[in-house]
């Protein structure tokens, strides 16, 4: 658009609440998607904690790493609790990271890849991390009896369908900002 001659008054402030109203719905759409990734993502880890530690507390782990190997019931737990928590994996193992389940059957008895230490050390490792099933955020967890670390519980999920709950988010996000801005360009 050329404009010719000098402008009104009234133009200049249509011209700079105009740019005031799309810094603000920007700014608005910025910090909507920055926390709606923040609770998506807290919500991850929450959940892949919870389920890690319910496992931990499991007879079922316990009797496994007593017995020093998977068991039928193990892998049928670690099965149920992955499907009944959509969560993506459910690996119960050694201290050394040895696995006794693990969703691809060929992988167990192999090593667990990734951060163990502070596990080991009766504490909790929260990662985002690419393993043997691609890039996830995961928990790993002590498996205790009698106060002692007997071995460790990861349950993770992955990357993509922590994408994916942000992406179902931003419907949300834009219908809520086009509105501000249809409020803003009709004032």
């Amino acid at each position: 658009i050329v404009f010719t001659g000098p402008r009104s008054v009234a133009s200049h402030v249509l011209i700079v609440l105009g740019v005031v109203a799309v810094l603000v719905v920007g700014a608005s759409v910025g910090l909507a998607t920055w926390q709606a990734a923040r609770q998506v993502e807290d919500a991850a880890a929450d959940q892949v904690t919870n389920v890690a530690r319910t496992v931990a507390s499991s007879d079922e782990a316990r009797e496994a790493l007593a017995v020093g190997g998977a068991t039928p019931a193990l892998t049928a737990f670690a099965d149920r609790t992955r499907e009944a928590t959509g969560t993506d994996f459910v690996v119960v193992m050694t201290t050394d990271g040895v696995r006794f389940t693990h969703p691809n059957p060929d992988l167990v008895g192999g090593r667990f890849a990734g951060s163990t230490d502070a596990a080991r050390a009766g504490g909790l490792v929260l990662e985002e991390y690419t393993g043997s099933l691609g890039p996830s955020t995961r928990a790993v967890v002590p498996v205790t009896h009698e106060g002692r670390v007997i071995g460790l519980v990861s349950v993770g999920i992955a990357r993509a369908k922590v994408s994916q709950a942000l992406a179902g988010m931003w419907p949300q996000i834009v219908l809520l900002d086009l509105l501000a801005a249809a409020v803003a360009g009709t004032g």
